[in-house]
């Protein structure tokens, strides 16, 4: 958590970057681009620190490779990715609801974006719906702290929640997205890839949806397959390892 410290020790700056045309034609316009799933709207803001280099030699292209290669052999039943190329480290977090083309489409419109605007530490793209099942995030790092960046960012994004870690940021565009219906979302995984969870204690004078502002099914995942707690056991409230609370 060293990261949201630092954060509030930093002006939040608004500077200008190239927002690439590509995104449009490639995301659905009406309901029928959707199919049986559901068509929904999202704002999109990018974040990056300092001031952008605006050109470099930076290509994701293996990366997207890798990615789309993870979510294809899951079956789009993988909501967190982290994959590392030469001296980047990338995440994506597309929550269970978001059909895994649209979810695809976004991690190559993402990587275009910093490509042409060039990237200083870390630079991310997400759009946040306060709920995990609908939030979307992509960033990359570079550098000593790049696996802080990225598993940091994950674990927020895992909560429906920005990571809100920036010294500049934008507004990109809002595009439509495929989303499946609750009962047609992809099952939503925990993985410890991504680092220890973040967590709090519980306390049973409130519910755990009171405590935590995350539905049951999802602290179920979150929390290995349980939610069932003591009071001062450790609750995961975001993707990552789950505490022993039996020490």
């Amino acid at each position: 958590m060293f990261l949201l410290i630092l954060y509030f020790l930093l002006p939040l700056a608004l500077c200008e970057i190239t927002i690439p045309d590509v995104g449009d034609g490639w995301f659905p316009t009406s309901s029928s681009d959707c199919g049986t799933n559901l068509i929904s709207a999202h704002s999109f803001y990018a974040y990056w620190d300092g001031d952008l280099p605006n050109s470099n030699d930076v290509n994701f292209a293996g990366a997207l490779d890798d990615i789309v290669l993870v979510r294809d052999n899951a079956g789009g039943n993988i909501q967190a990715i982290r994959v590392s190329q030469d001296d980047y480290m990338i995440g994506t977090f597309g929550g269970n609801q978001l059909d895994s083309i649209s979810s695809d489409l976004l991690d190559t419109y993402a990587a275009v974006l910093i490509v042409e605007n060039g990237m200083n530490d870390y630079f991310y793209i997400e759009s946040i719906t306060g709920d995990p099942k609908t939030t979307y995030g992509f960033i990359a790092a570079t550098g000593d702290l790049s696996f802080e960046y990225v598993t940091e960012a994950i674990k927020f994004w895992s909560r429906g929640e920005s990571y809100n870690f920036a010294t500049s940021r934008q507004f990109i565009n809002e595009y439509n997205l495929c989303e499946h219906s609750a009962d047609d979302a992809y099952t939503f995984i925990n993985s410890s890839y991504f680092g220890d969870c973040i967590s709090i204690t519980y306390n049973s004078s409130q519910t755990l949806e009171e405590q935590t502002g995350l539905a049951t099914d999802l602290l179920y995942v979150y929390n290995g397959g349980t939610t069932s707690f003591n009071d001062g056991d450790k609750v995961c409230v975001s993707i990552g390892a789950v505490p022993d609370n039996t020490q």
